[in-house]
């Protein structure tokens, strides 16, 4: 469930550069935004999830496994690795209505990545914070920018939408896939 849009997302101890205070949600509560002191050009949302990090991290690593575990992403493939070692994928977004390639650099706790699709271009950042024993709190940050004819059509509120649209709905699914992999009383 998202509890909260238009909401000022910044994330404590320094991760991500966000500045403000983090909101602190309860467990597989989706809080979505703009990050503070962009002016509404980067969007953020963020969920604490019953699953260790490492575990989660893959969740979103995994290319091939993409289109079962986030509904949003209507078709996905693994396209190796870019010369400078980054991961390379195909993926096509229902919320942005786009196939977007993007280069993902993968660290412990962080995936970072940039990528194009016709008419646009994004950026962003995966966080996979500890946030207590066999718990992970996910902050997502992402920026897109628009040209050509998509430029020229799209406001920056239908921009904004349906970033919060898609963080929105790989947050949900992340809550769902913790789910299912917590122990049925």
């Amino acid at each position: 469930m998202v509890v909260a849009v238009g909401v000022a997302v910044g994330v404590a101890g320094g991760v991500g550069g966000g500045g403000g205070a983090a909101r602190a949600a309860a467990l597989d509560q989706v809080v979505l935004g703009d990050m503070p002191n962009t002016n509404g050009a980067w969007q953020s949302g963020e969920v604490t999830v019953a699953a260790p990090p490492a575990e989660v991290q893959r969740w979103y690593s995994d290319v091939s496994r993409w289109t079962e575990r986030f509904p949003d992403d209507k078709s996905a493939r693994d396209l190796g690795r870019a010369p400078d070692g980054r991961r390379l994928a195909e993926l096509h977004s229902r919320a942005l209505g786009k196939t977007l390639t993007v280069r993902m650099r993968e660290r412990p706790g962080l995936i970072e990545y940039d990528g194009e699709g016709r008419g646009v271009k994004t950026q962003g950042k995966i966080f996979f914070v500890p946030a207590g024993p066999g718990r992970t709190r996910v902050v997502m940050q992402t920026t897109g920018e628009l040209h050509g004819i998509t430029g020229v059509l799209a406001t920056e509120d239908m921009k904004r939408d349906r970033a919060l649209k898609k963080l929105g709905s790989d947050l949900e699914a992340t809550v769902r896939l913790s789910k299912q992999q917590r122990p049925q009383p």
